[in-house]
Order: structure tokens, then sequence, then C-alpha cells
């Protein structure tokens, strides 16, 4: 039986492999013998080891071949390049295959660590070899390695540091001047000298005025954001029903309906962009009259910014010709770069104005309401704002802040930094995503975890790309009154120095990524992997996963 469980564990996660035993696949009845799982076991171990090695041996002659290729690329022929760029892709394919591989091996042994039935019939040594091999696990890439040094050296050699679950703890449960005690929630707490605190809070203090937006940072894009919004709008028109794409429609879309208005979103917006952050605009256009009332009343639910039967890639051609026959005619002398994407994803006008990158797309609710939440949580306390700063420049200075690098994104460093400072003891920051609207302003009756959907409003807006409804209700404090807010994290004493060594600490170790997600919406409730496995069907791995507040899916 404990065989057939774990054969189906790995079924599940993977083709079955050679060290499987004939017939461990059935899903009929019948047993097995703790031997045979032993022996099973063992097969798996001694598989991962070669597959370890050839993924190495791989590695190592890709970044050959890269090198060999930029060496002597520019007297290559466009065939000879072609065919080294294919065996390159190859070779990446196999390293992908491997790690599919390894986390399938690694799961199959967790599964034997977890499974009491399993485990209680292994021998001593097949329970010493199996948490030796899973101490040789990279659980950044994926891998298995020949031993925990050879990990190591891999971590070493790729991103300059060793990741500090691979540091063995001093005695007393110390790691050099860094020292834990558990506080009762599993979070445990971190101890450090007050003077070196004192003097990452001092370092921080001194950097932050290079980091942080001029004062000419909101009025200069406000400023900019009018003069664009009135070009848009005199180049596309205002009219009422030839602007709708509706049934009735007796051209095609040029124009837009009235009440239609340039909005910004992201860093230029959520209070934590630079002075040399992109300029994302969104042209929200309202939905038909006609439309309004069933949108807003659809299953008893509010629906803010119902999708307007608008043709978006029609519309997005047009702001790119207004824009481009404005700076023709001098109203933009600045303008350049101009690129109309309208069969994107999510179509978009990209341009350089005044050299500040811009973008504008067409109704994207979503995304101004996500700007908005997290434009609430900057206004909440400022130790969010100044440890989030020294946090990207940090991350843009060890170049880990690109999402198609596999690195995280600015976005997702600030998901992060918010659910850490949600989750201190006392918490800095509220969920806001919890509060009720008729919130009284006292820290000690303000919910930290979720509550069921019927006990809070549904404010709903509409995705952009494939339309289904996104309940983005949050608490924004009424009439525009965050006395309340910024009150909520005055118990928590720490400074800014110590919120940061704290925030590294817990992504870099206490956190424990492998059975958890991050979850701004979750607050203080842990968020279990497997749950969204099961929910969402997200990817089982070993890497940090976060939740977006909204699109949770």
């Amino acid at each position: 039986m404990a065989l057939r469980q774990l054969a189906e564990v790995f079924e599940h996660l993977h083709p079955p492999l050679p060290w499987l035993p004939s017939g461990s696949n059935q899903h009929s009845g019948g047993g097995s013998s703790g031997r045979e799982v032993e022996n099973a076991l063992l097969q798996a171990m001694s598989y991962a080891q070669s597959e370890s090695a050839a993924a190495a041996a791989i590695e190592e002659n890709k970044k050959q071949k890269e090198a060999e290729l930029q060496e002597q690329a520019p007297d290559m022929s466009a065939e000879d390049k072609e065919k080294a760029q294919a065996l390159a892709a190859s070779d990446g394919k196999a390293l992908r295959y491997a790690a599919e591989t390894h986390l399938a091996l690694r799961q199959v042994l967790s599964a034997a660590e977890t499974s009491l039935g399993v485990w209680s019939g292994l021998s001593e040594g097949c329970r010493a070899q199996v948490q030796a091999m899973m101490a040789c696990y990279s659980r950044i890439s994926d891998r298995f390695f020949p031993s925990i040094r050879d990990v190591e050296a891999h971590h070493f050699k790729s991103f300059g540091h060793i990741p500090r679950y691979l540091t063995p703890p001093l005695p007393g449960g110390g790691c050099g001047a860094l020292s834990k005690t558990s506080g009762g929630d599993g979070s445990g707490a971190l101890q450090l000298p007050p003077a070196m605190l004192e003097s990452v809070s001092k370092s921080m203090h001194l950097l932050l005025p290079s980091l942080l937006p001029s004062e000419t940072f909101a009025p200069q894009r406000e400023e900019l954001v009018k003069h664009l919004e009135a070009i848009v709008l005199e180049g596309l028109g205002d009219s009422n029903a030839t602007a709708l794409g509706g049934p009735g429609a007796l051209r095609p879309l040029t124009q837009l309906p009235k009440g239609a208005s340039l909005t910004v979103f992201g860093s230029s917006a959520n209070g934590f962009g630079s002075d040399h952050a992109d300029l994302d605009m969104c042209l929200l256009v309202p939905p038909p009259p006609s439309s309004s009332s069933k949108a807003a009343s659809a299953n008893g639910k509010h629906l803010m910014n119902a999708p307007p039967p608008v043709n978006k890639p029609e519309l997005v051609e047009g702001i790119g010709r207004a824009l481009r026959e404005a700076s023709a005619s001098g109203q933009l002398p600045n303008l350049t770069s101009l690129n109309s994407r309208a069969s994107a994803r999510i179509p978009v006008v990209n341009f350089m104005l005044d050299g500040i990158d811009c973008d504008i797309s067409v109704h994207n609710p979503l995304a101004v309401r996500n700007t908005r939440l997290l434009a609430t949580y900057a206004k909440c306390d400022p130790r969010l704002r100044e440890v989030a700063y020294v946090v990207k420049h940090w991350a843009k200075r060890r170049k880990v802040n690109n999402a198609s690098e596999g690195t995280l994104s600015s976005y997702g460093y600030l998901l992060c930094l918010v659910h850490f400072l949600q989750t201190r003891n006392p918490p800095v920051l509220p969920n806001l995503q919890a509060l009720p609207p008729n919130w009284n302003g006292d820290p000690a009756s303000a919910p930290l975890a979720p509550r069921r959907s019927d006990q809070l409003p549904n404010v709903m807006v509409c995705h952009p790309v494939d339309g289904r409804p996104v309940d983005t209700y949050f608490y924004e404090p009424p009439n525009g009154d965050y006395r309340a807010l910024a009150n909520f994290g005055r118990a928590n004493q720490e400074s800014v120095g110590a919120l940061l060594v704290g925030f590294f600490y817990h992504l870099g170790g206490d956190f424990d990524m492998g059975e958890r997600a991050v979850a701004v919406r979750s607050g203080v409730l842990p968020l279990s992997k497997l749950v969204k496995a099961e929910v969402d069907c997200w990817p089982t791995h070993t890497r940090l996963s976060i939740e977006d507040p909204f699109e949770t899916w």
C-alpha cells in the first residue's frame, strides 16, 4: 500500500521513470513490503544522483557554448549562428527537464518522510540516506547536488552569497550576530544589538533623500497627464452612440462616449514611485447608460466600471493617431518612440515624453483599484515607504528586480513587505481587505484576517483580459481622513532599521516558502500552497509564491 501511494504521488507530478518497480503504478489492491519500498527509494536516490551529475555537465557545457558563441559571433555565418542557438535551446530544454525531474523526486522523498506508514518501515540506514539526500537539494534551483558543499558552491557562484537556510546555526540557536527567540506564534523574534539597528536606521535616513521622488514629481506628472488627456479626448472626439461598438454601431469605434478620462496607475500613483518611474495611464470609458443599472445590481453586488462594449484595439490605434498628430502640430514637441500595440494581450500605446517612459491602455479599472490599494497602505505608516524604497534600491543594485529573469518585480517586493508588516507583533499595517467600511478606528477592533465575503461589501470590477468579475473591496477612509489608519501601527515601536533587517531575515529563511504563500489579502492567516494547488491549480514547487490581492486565482 505504501509503495503504491508513493507511485501515485510520483505519477501525479511526472511520467514514470526507470526506478519505479514494475506494477507499482497499478491502482489496484494489494500490499508491498517495507523492503520493496526501501529498494524503490534507494533506486530513486541513485537516479537523482546520476541525473544531478548529468545536469551539472549539461549546465557547464551550455555556459561554455554561450561563451564561445559570444566570442565567435562576429565571424560566424548566419547558418552557424542558427545551429549554435538551436544547440543552446536544446541544452536549456534538457536543464528544464532535469529541474522537473528533481522536483518530482524531491516530492517522492518528502512523501516518504511525512508518511508514518512508509517512514516507520524503513531501516535506519535508508532514513539517514533520505535525510542526507534532502539536505543536498537546492530549493532555489530545484536540483539535487552530490553534497551540501556543492549546493553552497552553486549558490555562491550564481548569486554571490549562500542562503541563510544553508548556514548551520551556532550553539544556542544564533547565527553569527543574529539570534532568534520563539514568540509562540512560529514566527520568532530577531534579536540584534541596539547599536547595530540604530546604525542601520541612520544609514537608511542618509540614503533616503536620494531615493525619494522630488517635490516636483507629483505636480509635473499631474500637469502632463492633464495635457495628454486633453489631446486624447479631443483627438478621439466626444460622441455617444457612435462610440459604442454594439450591434447598432454604424462604423468602427474611433470616438469616445462622454465621461471618459485618463487615469494614472502604477508606481507614479501608488506612493512608491521615483523621479525615473514609468508613467502608466489608463483611459477609463464609462458604460452606456442602458447597462449601468443592470451591471450595478448584478447578483446583488456592486459592479464598478462595467465593461463598455468598446473596441480596445481600435481605441488604441485612435490614441496613437491623436498623439502622432499632436507631435506633428507642435503640441507634444518632445514625444518620441511612439508605438501602438493594438494586438497585444492588453492593447497599449508606448511612447517617450519629456524623458519619461509612458503607456496608455484602455479601460483597466483593476489596475486602478490595485494602485489605490497600495496608495492607501502607503498612507498608513511612513515606515512602509521608507523600508520599501531601500529594498527597491537594494534589489536594483543586486540585479534581482526583474521578473522575466526569475527574480521579483518591484510590485512583488512591495507585496512581500506589506505582508511582513501586517504580521509583526504588534502589527505595523492593518489588513485593509478585512476592515469593514464602518470601522471605528480602534486598532484593537481591527480584524487582521479576512472575514466571510457576506460580512463585507463587494466592489466588483471586470478583468481587462477575460472580463471575469473581480472583487476589489478594501477599506478607504471616509472623506479622505487617514488619521485612524495612521494611528493603527503606533503600538509597534520598531525602527526602520529593525524592520529592514527583520524583513530580510523573514524572507531569507524564517518564512516557510515551501509550504506557504505570501498573501496580503489573508494577512496573519497563513495561506497554504497545498490549498492553492487544489483550489486554484497553482503549480507545486518550493520557490516563493505570492498571491495577488485581487487576482487570487
